[in-house]
């Protein structure tokens, strides 16, 4: 399924609901920090999984419904070798905290039949009345539109969340239909910060994320991120890492 966004009206207020590509996530592991514009929920078909939101851990299964608030760096790892399916989207939701709520079989199952029936005939009501059942378990449902995203903060918000890859302005510029020279000044609009500036610093965020949750080393960290040399790792943690001094920036001989 193509990247989709979806208006709907949930309590008498609008809400974009986003659906990309992994709409239902297969992955076998998602271990990779990232963070998001926007709230995302995952709506957990099958499986039992450990999330993890800033420093908080919590175990998910089948029927759970999990709220992750935007801007927290997130992972989800699954527990056993089962087969799983989660469905995950990302609404125009405040949610204040990392939050875990039970869908029940009946909600669950009508999601699952309206996902299907979407694939089939591409008819959005259905679906649209679930993904708005949904939200309002976190804050009644009518019409709504659907097109390609064409918010460009959620794009290259999103974009910049795939930084352990070799990410590209061109590349960007394709996904926005813009070239590469308006492509950067939107960047620079939504982030402040050029391409190469911002992509080196989500790259140093995550990185930090990392060594403060998990036992791995600094050059760990730096591969993990993107980087091919602890070099250029380097010296874009002193530009971007110091913070409060807490990480220690071992010598770059």
């Amino acid at each position: 399924m193509v990247n989709k966004e979806l208006l709907i009206n949930v309590g008498g207020r609008n809400i974009k609901i986003f659906m990309e590509a992994n709409f239902f996530d297969f992955s076998k592991t998602d271990q990779s920090a990232h963070k998001h514009a926007y709230t995302e929920l995952h709506c957990i078909e099958c499986g039992t999984f450990e999330y993890t939101v800033d420093k908080e851990r919590i175990i998910a299964k089948c029927g759970d419904l999990i709220a992750i608030p935007n801007g927290k760096f997130h992972m989800k790892r699954p527990l056993s070798n089962q087969e799983y399916r989660v469905c995950i989207f990302q609404a125009d939701l405040y949610i204040p905290h990392f939050e875990k709520h039970k869908l029940s079989p009946e909600v669950l199952k009508g999601l699952l039949s309206s996902v299907d029936d979407y694939k089939a005939s591409l008819s959005s009501v259905k679906l649209s009345s679930y993904l708005a059942l949904i939200c309002s378990h976190l804050s009644n449902t009518s019409k709504c539109t659907v097109q390609r995203i064409v918010d460009r903060r959620f794009l290259i918000f999103e974009f910049f969340c795939d930084c352990h890859l070799n990410l590209t302005l061109h590349s960007l510029s394709k996904i926005l239909n813009l070239s590469e020279k308006q492509t950067e000044r939107e960047v620079m609009k939504y982030t402040g910060r050029r391409f190469r500036n911002e992509l080196a610093f989500r790259r140093i965020e995550a990185a930090k994320y990392l060594l403060e949750t998990e036992k791995i080393t600094m050059q760990e960290a730096a591969e993990r991120v993107g980087y091919k040399s602890y070099s250029g790792f380097y010296k874009s943690f002193k530009l971007y890492g110091r913070g409060d001094g807490s990480i220690k920036l071992p010598v770059c001989e």
